[in-house]
């Protein structure tokens, strides 16, 4: 996308207008600076389970206990990743595949090569449940598996995997 100036001062007074909100500025510091001992203790979570100490139902219990309260500077209780996993863990038959599948998609791929695998096994197993009838497209939407896959992998590697915030993304672009 070309900036013109109407991109450059359209940005410059969102970014003015956001300064001068200081209750939300405020907020928004306080969520910075929260969010590396929330995603330590996400990550040893995480590694928990990846690494066999806990299973997937026990992951996703402490998961949906936190992610409201403690967790809450990720964002990440909406549809794409901890309604998301919820609804993985109570709706797909297979608890034990589910959570074999999730030891070899949770960890950050090696290279961005690695990515299109790891998120097409997964949306390839969804489909797979879906056309058998054991769950409805209505409950998962293979859609949302790039999004909750690549959460994962930013908390743990925030270089390699910045998180994707499509308000934010819109915003930078100039969309709408």
């Amino acid at each position: 996308m070309d900036y013109t100036s109407e991109h450059v001062e359209q940005r410059r007074l969102r970014r003015q207008a956001y300064g001068e909100d200081t209750v939300v500025v405020t907020r928004d510091q306080n969520v910075a600076r929260r969010r590396p001992h929330t995603r330590r203790e996400m990550t040893q979570r995480l590694h928990s389970f990846l690494d066999g100490g806990i299973t997937l139902t026990t992951f996703n219990t402490a998961f949906q206990q936190h992610v409201h309260r403690v967790w809450n500077t990720f964002r990440l209780q909406g549809k794409s990743s901890g309604k998301f996993l919820n609804r993985l863990v109570n709706y797909v038959p297979s608890e034990e595949t589910l959570g074999h599948l999730f030891h070899l998609m949770g960890r950050v791929p090696d290279e961005t090569a690695g990515e299109p695998h790891q998120i097409q096994a997964i949306v390839q197993f969804l489909e797979r449940l879906i056309v058998s009838g054991q769950v409805t497209r209505a409950q998962f939407l293979p859609a949302r598996v790039p999004f909750f896959l690549s959460t994962g992998w930013h908390v743990q590697d925030l270089q390699q995997w910045p998180i994707f915030y499509l308000k934010v993304r819109q915003a930078s672009d100039g969309a709408r």
